[in-house]
């Protein structure tokens, strides 16, 4: 092979210092960078090119000398290239710190020119798009920003959007201040409304009680009830009891009910209340330590069972709540048929299954698609057997239950008693510490469950991947995981 040597012209030599490399590598990247100019970079990158100096057309002495041809020639070249590569390095490093400096002082500069050459109308535009993208319990962003400046305030204040969501968590000071600018001329624009307590009362002094772009109200007080909102659609009512007797429940396609704390249950005006929302889709329904339920008038929905179809169920059951409650609030929401029914138990007094069926151990909701979360020993098989024998549309089931018994948990699956299972397609297990690897086996193969199209293991951690793979090889490509 025959070598090329690049030699410096016109160099003067320097000593180098503990900041400076040594001038012969400098000028191996010096060539490196006049042969790209020249000849481009294939030909200042091939393999037979030397960007080093030499002295009277031969090479300098090294410690490989004795090697022969073409190891010698290959040696020398790689250590020329890797002269160069320590150089162009520390001149990225040098040179990426030299950046990052100018950067950090520059980009204040630039955000702050970029500011003052934007129109009051984009940076409008900017300050609703900030306030229409944090939560809406959040601190209320465009208050935030009109502390900024004078300017920032001004626009603020004199964008109507801005007005179109009200939360008022705040200090009572705030709340009044915030009602006093916003009451009025700009209630009518109001779209969004999250209230606490006081608020209320502040538009009942104020005699704002009509609010005809309204669709969205999150509040602790019934007494709204009352106010005009011809176009509201989505409830969240934190709030011991419900009013069945307003206007505007046939509009509403969203509801979502929350009894706390010491809160009663009031079935009786619940039921009521649903029976009203005949536009109802999207529906969830939130006991979390509520004492009792209550339903002394014996009011009965008057509706047949699985009658009213929607989109969406959510039902969460907590601490403190009666097995009884569960049930007298399952009853009331049987009326439903749900394409989606979320379950979320956590914590409650009694054996789990006990808030999912009644009396005569019969699933109480029907839905295509069940979702279960529950921290607590949740039976697992008899609840999908409860399922497949009393909820012929449901089709898919997905399990987050970390703690549940599975088929072999404490012996071995029995399958006496039990019916095919037909209506069941897809199960899925997520993040079931308990689950193992016979129970496994018993949902994909044993032949009751010969309908189960799909099942799925997600981060389940004694299920290894070693089985699953295995167990692919047996029943095909209905097996998925997420190890």
């Amino acid at each position: 092979m025959n070598y090329t040597v690049w030699q410096t012209t016109g160099a003067r030599m320097k000593s180098p210092s503990l900041n400076c490399p040594a001038a012969a590598d400098v000028d191996c990247v010096m060539n490196l960078l006049s042969t790209v100019k020249n000849e481009g970079w294939d030909a200042a990158v091939a393999e037979d090119v030397l960007y080093g100096e030499h002295h009277g057309g031969h090479r300098h002495s090294t410690s490989y000398d004795s090697y022969e041809e073409p190891l010698l020639s290959l040696r020398q070249v790689l250590e020329d290239s890797k002269r160069c590569m320590a150089v162009i390095n520390e001149v990225k490093d040098r040179l990426g710190k030299k950046i990052r400096s100018l950067r950090k002082r520059a980009m204040p500069l630039v955000f702050e020119d970029g500011i003052k050459r934007l129109p009051d109308e984009l940076l409008a535009k900017i300050f609703v798009f900030e306030h229409f993208s944090v939560e809406p319990l959040d601190n209320y962003a465009l208050r935030s920003v009109s502390h900024v400046c004078h300017r920032f305030r001004e626009v603020a204040l004199h964008t109507p959007r801005s007005w179109t969501r009200l939360a008022a968590r705040n200090p009572d000071a705030q709340i009044q201040t915030f009602l006093s600018r916003s009451v009025g001329p700009y209630s009518n624009r109001w779209s969004h409304l999250e209230l606490c307590d006081l608020a209320p009362s502040i538009m009942r002094k104020r005699g704002v009680n009509t609010f005809p772009r309204l669709r969205y109200l999150h509040h602790w007080d019934v007494d709204l009830f009352t106010c005009q909102m011809p176009s509201l659609s989505h409830i969240v009512l934190v709030a011991p009891s419900v009013r069945p007797e307003t206007s505007f429940q046939t509009q509403l396609t969203d509801f979502e009910i929350i009894f706390q704390d010491e809160d009663e249950v009031d079935i009786d005006g619940l039921a009521r209340a649903l029976q009203c929302m005949r536009s109802l889709r999207d529906l969830n329904v939130h006991s979390l330590r509520s004492g009792h339920g209550d339903n002394d008038s014996g009011w009965k929905i008057n509706l047949k069972p699985h009658s009213v179809q929607i989109d969406s169920l959510t039902v969460s059951v907590g601490e403190g709540v009666a097995p009884k409650v569960a049930q007298e609030l399952y009853g009331v929401l049987s009326v439903f048929k749900a394409s989606r029914l979320d379950t979320s138990l956590e914590n409650v007094d009694e054996v789990p299954i006990n808030y999912l069926i009644n009396s005569e151990g019969k699933l109480l909701i029907f839905s295509t698609l069940m979702v279960f979360r529950i921290n607590q020993e949740l039976d697992i098989p008899r609840l999908i057997r409860t399922i497949s024998e009393s909820c012929d549309i449901a089709h898919t089931i997905y399990f987050d239950t970390p703690v549940a018994y599975h088929f072999c948990t404490h012996w071995p699956f029995n399958p006496k008693g039990w019916s095919p299972v037909t209506s069941i397609c897809h199960l899925q297990f997520l993040n079931c510490v308990t689950l193992d690897e016979n129970s496994v086996d018993v949902m994909a193969k044993h032949p009751v469950f010969a309908g189960i199209q799909k099942l799925e293991i997600l981060h389940c951690s004694h299920v290894s991947e070693e089985y699953l793979l295995e167990l692919q090889d047996e029943v095909g490509e209905k097996l998925k995981w997420t190890i």
